[in-house]
C-alpha cells in the first residue's frame, strides 16, 4: 500500500518529530511505500537525513520503499552529496523547461 505525505516544512531537527509520527502512522496502517512530496522543503539538516534514512530502512524491512518527489535543487544537492539517492528514489522538482517539453 502506498501513502503520500506532503511536507509543508523544512526537514530539520525542529520539525522531524511530525514527519516521524506521520510515517509511523502510515506504516502502522499498512503502508509499505511512502511518497514524500518535498516541493515546499528548502532545507534538510543531518537530523532530517537521519529520519529519512530510518524511515527508508523501516520500509525496506517491510518490503517497501521511500520515494521523494518534487525535490528542489538545494535539497537534492544535500541528498546527492551524502550518496543517499542510491538508497531511495529521488524525483527532482520539475523545471519550467521540463514542463514545456512534455
Amino acid at each position: 500500500m502506498t501513502h503520500r505525505l506532503v511536507m509543508t516544512e523544512n526537514i530539520v531537527a525542529a520539525t522531524v518529530s511530525a514527519l516521524r509520527q506521520a510515517a509511523e502512522q502510515a506504516m502502522d496502517s499498512g503502508a509499505t511505500r511512502l511518497q514524500l512530496d518535498l516541493a515546499r522543503v528548502q532545507d534538510l539538516d543531518s537530523v532530517g537525513l537521519s529520519v529519512l534514512i530510518g524511515i527508508s530502512m523501516s520500509l525496506q524491512r517491510a518490503g517497501g520503499a521511500l520515494e521523494l518527489y518534487n525535490v528542489r535543487d538545494e535539497v537534492f544537492d544535500i541528498i546527492h552529496s551524502m550518496r543517499l539517492d542510491k538508497h531511495f528514489q529521488v524525483h527532482r522538482f520539475p523545471t519550467e523547461r521540463d514542463a514545456t517539453s512534455s
